[in-house]
């Protein structure tokens, strides 16, 4: 087989538990318009490929100060967003940026967090936009396996010049691209109590662990028999 035309796998998304934004902030999935001219290359790719469409329009200016230490600021787009301490907190939770390697790395939360109870090897990749939204930094991808891990995805970008990057998101527009190496059927959920529970034995994990392969089994003990 040089085709991947299995069926479909469901997955659900919903509301990270540790999330502290209101629901209509929380970037809207849609699938990928591809186009189709009898292709199986191309139809191969139906229901894998969906886009991370923004809530908000904002630009975020990110880079190192003149001590190395790591800065973050924003502005946002006034004609979408009322000027309020509300939105401000939102966007203070949304924005995080760190030090790596010496460049300054911004990681965006979007607080969704995806389960599924099929294949266990159901992957999600994280890539970047079909357009450019910026400039002196690259989009990191990142990927990992679904099925036993409940974690917020989270585009990042790092600082590739001594020049300080900006990132542009424009309401309704693709600032990510997401990728399942199956064909999904993807919907929204509300989140469930086992969700939320079993989310918490692995909430964070990565700040603590620099590698989490020798607990992650652990973890997957604890999973429930059914999340969705």
């Amino acid at each position: 087989m040089i085709f991947n035309d299995k069926k479909k796998h469901k997955v659900s998304y919903t509301q990270s538990p540790n999330s502290i934004i209101p629901k209509f902030l929380l970037p809207e999935i849609i699938k990928r318009k591809t186009i189709d001219f009898g292709c199986p290359a191309i139809k191969s790719t139906h229901n894998k490929l969906y886009n991370l469409l923004s809530p908000y329009t904002v630009e975020i200016t990110f880079g190192l100060d003149n001590n190395a230490k790591p800065f973050a600021y924003w502005n946002f787009n006034n004609k979408d967003m009322q000027v309020t301490d509300e939105v401000s907190d939102v966007f203070n939770h949304i924005i995080n940026v760190q030090l790596h390697n010496g460049r300054a790395v911004l990681q965006l939360h979007t607080y969704l967090v995806f389960a599924t109870d099929d294949a266990k090897d159901i992957e999600i990749t994280m890539l970047p936009p079909d357009e450019k939204t910026y400039d002196n930094c690259v989009f990191v991808p990142g990927g990992f396996y679904i099925n036993n891990w409940i974690r917020e995805i989270n585009p990042t970008y790092m600082q590739t010049t001594d020049k300080s990057a900006t990132v542009t998101l424009t309401l309704g527009k693709s600032f990510a691209n997401l990728m399942f190496n199956y064909k999904v059927d993807l919907n929204y959920i509300d989140s469930t109590d086992n969700i939320n529970k079993y989310y918490k034995y692995s909430n964070n994990i990565v700040s603590y662990y620099k590698n989490v392969r020798p607990i992650i089994n652990n973890i997957i003990n604890k999973r429930p028999n059914k999340l969705l």
